[in-house]
């Protein structure tokens, strides 16, 4: 971001978080926003959630012409909520070796979010930029491209130039790029494949849950069961009759998860991003199994 306001000879206002960290210091940072009549914003699906509960009057107020979301996929409900109150949303799509974007969804964005699989579409590539989908993986090539990793090792290019993002994805002539989350979080239980985006974009839509991780733990009968570590909104407790009724409305019941955790505050990394590394070590010890009917397939 740094680079991007040099470049466009624009500040770059740097938010400083409390002790409490950025999700805890919403309501400074909407401040700040109408302080420093911020019109160009970045932020993570998490961040821009809270944003909405806590400052409900956020768009007559600051200036902003686009918020630039990044860092994990947008749910069609958050960019919904966001869209109601005329907040300017651009969902977009980048990693560290592409300094960083790689597509980003067109402005002026549409009222009506473009969707596949209940993700939000990321738009179209970059001028300069080549996306391709090889085997349901996405491969970018493009002049923002890194030159390789420090230490040397294996070269992260193919003989194309297409640097292999290990990302799964699906690319729509009209809707542009989507993104569905690691290859390697992929569960496959009973044969299944498991999207994790999938089940958490269906958990977030339930009510009272605040935020989700789903990851696969090893089982000797269908190789990977589903298993969630779950965020409550304040001041809920977990129904959890309640919510696998909800989650019975929305996925096939091998995708649903098997074992469950609930966390008072899921960690994060400082960009209010969900650590899934964190989450799924500390998990470990917390996660009890769902009592449910016999899995199907449908």
């Amino acid at each position: 971001m740094v680079t991007r306001s040099l470049a466009a000879r624009r500040c770059c206002v740097a938010f400083r978080a409390g002790s409490t960290g950025l999700l805890g210091s919403v309501p400074e940072l909407a401040q700040s926003l109408i302080d420093e009549r911020i019109s160009l914003l970045s932020l993570v699906p998490a961040v821009l959630a809270r944003l909405l509960r806590k400052t409900p009057a956020l768009a007559a107020h600051a200036p902003l012409r686009a918020i630039l979301l990044g860092g994990q996929a947008c749910s069609a409900e958050l960019f919904a909520a966001a869209r109601e109150r005329s907040l300017p949303v651009l969902t977009s799509y980048g990693l560290t070796e592409t300094c960083s974007q790689v597509s980003t969804l067109a402005f002026p964005p549409p009222l009506a979010a473009p969707l596949k699989n209940g993700v939000v579409s990321v738009g179209f590539p970059l001028e300069g930029v080549d996306v391709r989908i090889v085997n349901g993986l996405i491969q970018v090539r493009g002049p923002t491209l890194f030159s390789g990793y420090v230490g040397g090792g294996d070269a992260p290019f193919d003989a194309q130039g297409f640097f292999h993002t290990g990302d799964r994805g699906e690319f729509d002539p009209e809707l542009g790029l989507f993104v569905f989350g690691r290859n390697s979080e992929l569960v496959i239980t009973g044969g299944e494949n498991v999207d994790p985006s999938e089940v958490e974009h269906a958990l977030l839509a339930c009510a009272g849950i605040e935020a989700a991780v789903v990851f696969g733990i090893p089982d000797p009968e269908f190789g990977e069961q589903v298993a969630v570590a779950l965020e409550l909104s304040a001041g809920r407790a977990l129904d959890e009759r309640a919510l696998f009724e909800q989650l019975d409305q929305r996925l096939a019941s091998f995708k649903q998860p098997r074992a469950l955790c609930v966390f008072d505050a899921l960690p994060r990394l400082g960009s209010g991003k969900l650590d899934r590394a964190r989450v799924r070590a500390q998990a470990a010890a917390q996660l009890r199994p769902i009592a449910r009917g016999p899995r199907a397939s449908r």
